[in-house]
């Protein structure tokens, strides 16, 4: 065999011992699992006996399990029923009617109570879940039963060990007539002869002492006094012991010894005697019946091998929970609200040896480290598409209210694998959880929760009637939506591994499901890039007016010098404009409810208006005019808004409202509200619009709330309740609508809104504060650049322009101005004071110099995707496109060298790739 041949046959034969082994490994980890479904690239396995799931890839025999599979030789910190949640697949909350909180999980109140079932579907599996126990153990034993039903149904299913054991535990007796001259027993509290007559209790299976039955037979009267709901013994009459005259039964004995009841209960469960036999024996007999506990909630959850995804529902139709029941135990009529659900909450948690990190789309995106130490911290835990703004009087600006979470997804990395979630349905309702090891247990996970039904803390005693956020009281009761979110809740799983695991591999398969789901279509090179320019026309403030107060519209841009500024910034070569003009309207920026609309005639007339129209459609630039759907900020006679009718409601009932303004020093909320729209009232609003907006023909509008609120309406009646996910829908109805004759240009970016946008304006470029995070990254900007532009904050607002710059450069955000023509003075003193620096004539030069330098590097990049994101050095972060160039961003004061490039300190570089 010559020496080329022998090395091929090794090489052959050793990765034909890699791939026996890697099989055999595969198995190895399997054990205990049964195979339920398959597809052309997944398998889908189950754990019979605790519901586990695991998927393996058949190409690379790579497993993703619902829960740690070492979690008996890793965990160390959880014991008893904190270490049985790892084992669950879904945790409930629910409250009882003292507004106590309570907890339940799959494994522990359901899989160990053998109260669950697992069907098989079509690539798939579905469990049943029934959580907490349907019957108490001692629920399955009857206390009385007759003779031969126990012998058929009871002891002919024991072996003939427990039969004798069982039988042990009960008297066989009798009531018969008493013989002449027989006396009978005496029972202290009753009037032996009447209630008995000439009846007495024979006990056939065994001689006891007089005493032993007097006993017996006291205990069956006092079960049968709280069977027939009497008050004391005495009140027994000789009409409840019919039932045992010549009826042979077995009474369960006094004196049974407390470690037997567990194997008696275990043998009725085992003989299949089920307690509706019990309440029938204890019903024929007037002994207290057996209920059911009313503390039972059902839930299912299916698993679908999707192409190369796991699909994860919770169907709506499945989520059922006390309302309304009778709790037998006290006779109250109780309802127990499910109020909160997790999802696979250790789906691929990583142990302490796992190097990697958490993703969680906070603001642009950012990372927690896997086992960061920060363990004495408060778990994450955000909202999907930020607060209910309905749930309870909160200003939209607080402090406390930093970057919030624009799309539903989060991912895991730890080593070469991972996964990525995208919550495609109920996303509205969930909330993405983190946690690093150490906090409760030693796994890193992130999971979604959601808010079946929502609540909120009452206050009594507060003026508001709801909990201010800064004060505790004691009169308060929680209070509910009408009704659970009856929707499904869909949690896609994109399962990752080598190059696809890292946070840059996860943006690059959203944006392909995103581009896939909704056909997004790339953005067309246009030469220059655009240049964003938001133009202020009027504000409102409190001014005296013959010596009295009024709040007066008061004029920044009008029509006339809005046009004078596009002229001025056409003369300098920005050719590639796109205007967003707010406080356009009646009322300016804080307009009259859009129900028509009505030029400010401080702004100038429809003449001057015309003519800005002109201005931009002869240059061919882009006008986005922008309103306010969801917030009404003035409420007049005739406008078309009814509060009762089109304002949605918080919990407490009362008409939903958000503070404009709040102190921060003293953290009390200002007098002025905008009231809250229901999204039940949107279409008829937006109908209204239309008919005189399309008069304006303006080929764009300005959408300032509908990408970045999303507020349910919690009326009283369970059919006028419209929970969020359904103003979500409501939302993206009108999105769609709209978008058919509009482009469209909104705030903040929410994802529904992304299949209908062209523009998005203050998309945040940062991740939150939070100490937990460790490091932002633009997750956000990588999956929608070239698709979508964006913007960061007004350059001329943020903090330290040179970074912002920089950030933009990074993120590829394009430039974006909020300007006016009249002085930034006119803001002083008003609402809108935070609005400084906003004469445009202050940063023109500067902005033209930064558009300048940015539109020489970025003018080919623009429809360019965003394919890898990397952090270099300290301080210092790499952008690379799909055409092979870099940008190379460095925040630190001193320059650095990168693969031989000088970048020089708070400067960039681009090295242009290969063409």
């Amino acid at each position: 065999m010559s020496t080329l041949l022998s090395s091929r046959f090794s090489r052959n034969i050793l990765v034909l011992l890699i791939v026996i082994f890697c099989s055999w490994a595969a198995l190895a980890q399997i054990s205990g699992f049964d195979k339920i479904a398959e597809n052309e690239y997944l398998i889908l396995y189950i754990n019979n006996k605790t519901t586990e799931i695991a998927v393996e890839e058949k190409a690379s025999g790579e497993i993703w399990y619902s829960n740690p599979p070492d979690r008996d030789k890793m965990e160390t910190r959880a014991r008893g029923a904190a270490r049985d949640v790892m084992v669950s697949q879904l945790k409930i909350v629910f409250f009882d009617m003292g507004d106590k909180m309570y907890e339940m999980n799959s494994y522990r109140d359901a899989v160990l109570n053998e109260q669950y079932k697992i069907t098989a579907l079509e690539n798939g599996v579905r469990v049943d879940y029934v959580f907490g126990k349907e019957w108490n153990d001692d629920d399955f034993v009857p206390r009385i039963i007759a003779k031969e039903k126990f012998e058929e149904e009871v002891l002919a299913n024991l072996s003939p060990f427990d039969r004798d054991f069982i039988l042990d535990q009960y008297h066989l007796i009798n009531m018969v007539e008493l013989e002449e001259g027989e006396e009978l027993l005496s029972i202290y509290g009753i009037n032996t002869e009447e209630v008995f007559r000439n009846y007495k209790i024979e006990f056939l299976s065994r001689k006891l002492s007089e005493r032993d039955q007097r006993i017996t037979i006291q205990n069956i009267l006092k079960e049968i006094v709280e069977g027939r709901g009497y008050y004391s013994i005495n009140g027994i009459k000789h009409e409840d012991l019919v039932p045992l005259i010549h009826s042979p039964v077995y009474v369960q004995k006094h004196d049974i010894i407390p470690w037997d009841k567990e194997d008696i209960n275990k043998a009725f469960k085992e003989a299949g005697y089920h307690p509706l036999k019990v309440q029938e024996d204890h019903a024929r007999f007037n002994y207290p019946l057996p209920y059911e506990n009313v503390r039972n909630f059902e839930l299912a959850i299916e698993y679908y091998l999707d192409g190369e995804d796991l699909l994860v529902r919770v169907p709506g139709d499945s989520i059922v929970y006390p309302v309304n029941v009778i709790d037998h135990t006290t006779g109250n009529t109780v309802t127990l609200p499910l109020t909160t659900v997790e999802v696979l909450p250790y789906f691929e948690a990583a142990n302490v040896e796992k190097e990697g990190y958490i993703f969680v789309p906070d603001g642009s995106g950012a990372l927690i480290n896997l086992n960061n130490n920060k363990t004495n911290l408060v778990p994450y835990k955000k909202q999907i598409y930020g607060i209910d703004f309905s749930i309870q009087p909160i200003r939209e600006l607080q402090p406390f209210l930093n970057e919030k979470i624009y799309l539903p997804v989060y991912g895991l990395k730890k080593d070469d694998k991972g996964f990525l979630a995208i919550v495609e349905e109920g996303e509205s309702i969930g909330n993405i959880n983190a946690e690093v090891a150490g906090m409760r247990d030693s796994y890193n996970k992130v999971y979604t929760s959601y808010e079946i039904i929502p609540r909120a803390m009452v206050d009594l005693a507060a003026t508001e009637n709801l909990r201010d956020t800064t004060t505790l009281h004691r009169l308060a009761i929680n209070m509910y939506q009408s009704r659970n979110y009856q929707g499904d809740i869909k949690v896609r799983f994109k399962l990752l591994k080598g190059e696809e695991t890292d946070y840059s591999g996860m943006a690059r398969i959203y944006q392909e499901y995103l581009v896939n789901k909704y056909n997004l279509s790339k953005i067309e090179d246009t030469g220059n890039p655009p240049f964003l320019v938001e133009l202020i026309g009027a504000i409102d403030k409190d001014l005296p007016v013959m010596g009295v107060p009024r709040n007066v519209t008061v004029p920044l841009t009008t029509y006339e010098e809005a046009n004078i500024i596009i002229e001025e910034l056409l003369n300098e070569g920005l050719d590639n404009l796109v205007i967003k003009y707010t406080g356009w309207s009646k009322g300016g920026i804080r307009h009259n409810y859009p129900d028509n609309v009505k030029l400010e005639k401080k702004l100038g007339n429809r003449k001057d208006f015309n003519s800005l129209l002109k201005t931009v459609e002869e240059n061919d630039l882009k006008l986005f005019p922008d309103i306010a759907f969801l917030n009404v900020y003035r409420d007049k006679v005739f406008d078309g808004f009814i509060g009762y009718r089109d304002n949605s409601r918080f919990l407490s009932r009362r008409r939903a409202f958000i503070y404009e303004e709040f102190n921060p020093s003293s953290h009390q909320p200002g007098d002025r509200r905008k009231n809250i729209l229901s999204a039940g009232s949107l279409d008829k609003l937006v109908s209204n619009f239309l008919s005189d907006y399309n008069k304006l023909d303006t080929g764009g509008l300005s959408l300032r709330y509908m990408a970045n609120q999303v507020n349910a309406d919690f009326r009283v009646g369970v059919d006028e309740v419209i929970d969020r996910e359904q103003a979500k829908n409501h939302i993206v109805t009108q999105l769609e609508r709209l978008s058919a004759d509009y482009e469209l240009l909104v705030n903040g970016g929410n994802a529904y809104s992304l299949p209908y946008v062209s523009y998005i304006t203050n998309m945040p470029l940062y991740s939150d504060g939070n100490i937990l995070l460790d490091r932002g990254v633009p997750f956000f900007q990588m999956v929608l650049h070239g698709y979508i532009h964006y913007t960061g904050e007004p350059i001329n607002l943020a903090d330290m322009s040179e970074l912002q710059y920089l950030k933009l450069i990074e993120t590829g955000a394009i430039p974006y101005y909020r300007w006016s023509y009249g002085p930034s003075s006119t803001v002083k003193k008003s609402e809108f004071d935070d609005l400084y620096s906003l004469h445009y004539k202050d940063t023109l030069d500067e902005a033209l110099e930064f558009y300048q330098r940015y539109s020489s590097i970025m003018s080919s990049l623009q429809s360019q995707r965003i394919i890898e994101h990397n952090q270099l050095a300290f301080r210092v972060y790499e952008t690379v496109y799909e055409n092979g160039d870099r940008i190379i961003v460095n925040y630190n004061r001193d320059q650095v060298e990168i693969d031989g490039h000088i970048i020089p300190g708070e400067d960039y570089r681009l090295i242009e790739g290969e063409r």
